[in-house]
């Protein structure tokens, strides 16, 4: 991503907490462009070293 980054983070959206289900989390990322209101779910893992990873986007 490199110089791109903070126009990639600008672009993503506000993330909000859904719910914890056993050891994963799911989130909802909402973002507002030209055509309309988007909604992406996000869910995170936590892995065998105790670090949180993306499962879904």
């Amino acid at each position: 991503m490199g110089p791109n980054l903070q126009l990639y983070i600008k672009e993503m959206g506000d993330i909000y907490f859904d719910m914890k289900l056993g050891n994963a989390l799911y989130y909802e990322m909402i973002s507002e462009q030209d055509e309309g209101v988007y909604s992406f779910p996000i869910r995170f893992a936590e892995d065998l070293n105790g670090d949180w990873i993306i499962t879904v986007f």
